[in-house]
């Protein structure tokens, strides 16, 4: 508790706060000296415009960064096509495992294919192929389309899901498909994949050329024809 003193010091210094202020309230605007004061007293204190317009600048390029980090579309995006990734190297190394555990090392027929994959591959008719249950022989270079349970792939029109996007029907619309391509003439295999929020496909490629292995991940534009043989990188596609 503050003694009769210190109460005498505190109202005091209150004293003089409202005095100083009151003593400004009446600094003499009527004179013009006390209005030169206050415009003094204001410039002082004030920012320009041009420091206004720096500040104004720095917080619209902050705003937009922050955006572009924190979009919600484009961050979900993200996370769905590394699913697709992923997805595509599982895949990828069980076709392997089955190629290496064959007698003679050949290449994975579609059927096969299907049944590595497990129970995460479904059926999906097209034109005239499907991965699962596929009744023809695998002779020479084939390819069919499928879905996996669970994975989201692109959805609706204008994605490039039409015979040559991965879907197998004439139409462009629904969901998109993953792409399985095997040629036994370089023991090789595509699997391929339509990304999210963009046009471009995502591929895996796998072929022997000489005593060398050829494999790794592509990046390809909607130019990109990869039904043919697996035996170069297809046109229109990149390392990634």
């Amino acid at each position: 508790m503050k003694g009769p003193a210190q109460m005498d010091s505190t109202q005091k210094r209150i004293s003089k706060v409202f005095k100083f202020a009151a003593q400004g309230l009446n600094i003499g605007l009527s004179t013009k000296g006390g209005v030169e004061k206050m415009r003094n007293l204001r410039n002082s204190k004030g920012f320009t415009l041009i420091e206004l317009l720096i500040v104004i600048v720095i917080i619209g390029i902050l705003a937009g960064v922050l955006l572009s980090v924190l979009n919600p579309v484009q961050q979900q995006n993200k996370a769905k096509n590394g699913t697709i990734r992923a997805t595509l190297d599982k895949l990828a190394l069980s076709t392997k495992s089955l190629q290496a555990a064959s007698f003679v090392g050949q290449v994975a027929t579609r059927q096969e294919f299907t049944r590595g994959a497990g129970s995460i591959a479904t059926s999906l008719t097209n034109t005239t192929l499907t991965c699962d249950g596929v009744t023809t022989a695998d002779a020479g270079i084939a390819h069919c389309y499928f879905q996996i349970s669970g994975i989201d792939l692109p959805t609706g029109t204008n994605r490039g899901c039409d015979t040559t996007g991965y879907r197998g029907t004439s139409t462009d619309s629904g969901n998109c498909d993953f792409l399985f391509v095997r040629d036994p003439n370089t023991n090789g295999f595509r699997i391929a994949a339509k990304l999210h929020g963009e046009t471009n496909t995502m591929m895996y490629q796998y072929y022997e050329s000489g005593n060398a292995i050829v494999e790794g991940f592509y990046n390809c534009t909607s130019g990109a024809t990869l039904t043919g043989a697996v035996s170069s990188t297809p046109a229109n596609c990149t390392v990634e």
